[in-house]
């Protein structure tokens, strides 16, 4: 009784994994990102690489290199792997961020690496290459005309004004 028991919450198990598993194969040379754990910290781990497969083992099992770690390649379960995608050159948005220095700046991101807006604006040629030339035009004239939307400093607005009511509510945490 208890035999059938195991294999009835077993296939229960299986039946719930299968429907959201999907089938992932790499081939040699394929770029990854792998599941590693975090230097210092053995119990967090974060997707690290991108790494190269060098050789599938079996089914599930692949052999990576990692030239940054400790071990110079490592067999890795298809669990930890998934596929690493190269960014193309017109890959960049608009974002805030805060610098250390509490200016309020705006930075367009390219490859992860902060561009200020000005040098962008300055570049665009390098950056809307892969427009037709009548959309290039378009777009400069659009960034153009509206150039102050795309300031290197923050603005502020006089327009409206947002208070959040917190009742007698005293402060968990504030700034000193």
């Amino acid at each position: 009784m208890a035999k059938e028991s195991l294999a009835k919450t077993q296939a229960q198990m299986r039946k719930r994994y299968d429907k959201d598993v999907r089938d992932r194969v790499f081939n040699p040379g394929d770029k990854v990102l792998v599941l590693l754990p975090v230097h210092g910290e053995p119990l967090r781990a974060s997707y690290s690489g991108s790494y190269r497969i060098l050789k599938k083992t079996s089914n599930v099992n692949y052999i990576t290199e990692t030239p940054d770690r400790r071990k110079a390649s490592r067999i890795c379960h298809v669990n930890i792997l998934k596929p690493y995608h190269e960014r193309n050159d017109f890959d960049w948005c608009n974002l805030p961020i805060v610098e250390a220095n509490s200016e309020k700046k705006r930075y367009l991101i390219n490859y992860g690496l902060l561009s200020k807006n000005s040098e962008i604006l300055r570049n665009l040629n390098t950056k809307l290459g892969y427009l037709e030339p009548s959309q290039r035009i378009e777009m400069e004239n659009l960034l153009s005309s509206s150039s102050s939307i795309f300031s290197d400093t923050s603005g502020k607005t006089n327009i409206l004004q947002h208070d959040v009511d917190v009742r007698d509510a005293r402060p968990i945490m504030q700034h000193t």
